[in-house]
């Protein structure tokens, strides 16, 4: 996790995490009050960075459809939103407007979704695809570890989250550059993994697990997760070096260095809109 092996490197500097929504949060990396923020934006529900704020593009995950146990569509390696839309689902809230990405979605393929419950928070949807109560559009992210839902792709037009982070190119905290070193390294790691759970997903294949039962998600290791919650990195003035890390690429935060590094990030059971701290 980008946190702990930031923590292990620059033991000076103490993280202050804050957990809010993206579109909360933007006006305060802006404003100097947070550093960094992990944000993302779905490409049909785009929106624009606050002017002196840059996203630095970490890496893109793919909406996957979620449907109970046993669902006629659940053994077919893609299916289209549309085979799905006699089916009740399992949203989201828009970013600005109330239309979720489902909608949007749905609209470009010519139907409305009867939606049943709206939720930002991932736990709470598959609790209810679980219980057979609908069918929804997830993250990959947000499926990692579900167990009791089937899981396959999307037919059709590529649905996807751009996750980023942002910052403002102008702080001049020296924590800064090495954090978002870590954020990059945790979210290759972790665009590797979630490439390699797609290509191995049993419905990805065409077909269930050898012994018949339906295909689940599986988990990512915790290890390569890169969310974090908004975070505030402050020299400790504790003494002592910081470990170097020329080996890993990243840049060493000078023993010393003042000031402290906010940052905010995306959480895998939660649908945030861009947002700052």
């Amino acid at each position: 996790m980008a946190l702990s092996s930031f923590t292990a490197r620059h033991p000076g500097v103490d993280l202050d995490l804050v957990l809010g929504q993206p579109h909360e949060l933007l006006a305060d990396v802006e404003r100097g009050e947070l550093d960094v923020l992990v944000v993302f934006e779905h490409a049909l529900d785009p929106w624009k960075a606050p002017k002196g704020v840059e996203v630095v593009h970490l890496f893109d995950e793919p909406q996957l459809l979620v449907m109970p146990l046993g669902h006629p569509a659940g053994h077919r390696p893609r299916v289209r939103l549309a085979d799905l839309a006699d089916d009740p689902w399992i949203t989201t809230f828009g970013t600005e407007t109330p239309v979720s990405v489902l909608e949007r979605a749905s609209a470009l393929e010519g139907f409305t979704p009867a939606i049943r419950c709206r939720s930002d928070h991932y736990e709470v949807t598959l609790g209810l695809v679980r219980a057979g109560l609908g069918v929804a559009l997830v993250p990959s992210l947000g499926v990692q570890g579900a167990a009791g839902v089937q899981v396959c792709q999307v037919e059709g037009p590529r649905l996807y989250r751009r996750v980023g982070a942002a910052i403002r190119p102008t702080n001049p905290n020296p924590a800064l550059r090495a954090f978002v070193g870590y954020l990059r390294d945790a979210s290759a790691r972790l665009s590797v993994t979630l490439r390699q759970g797609a290509a191995e997903r049993p419905a990805a294949r065409g077909g269930g697990p050898p012994d018949g039962r339906s295909p689940v998600a599986e988990p990512v290791p915790a290890p390569l997760a890169p969310l974090v919650p908004a975070v505030h990195l402050r020299h400790a003035q504790r003494g002592g070096a910081e470990r170097e890390d020329h080996d890993a690429g990243h840049d060493v935060v000078p023993d010393g260095a003042g000031g402290g590094l906010a940052s905010a990030a995306d959480h895998p059971g939660r649908d945030q809109r861009p947002h700052a701290e």
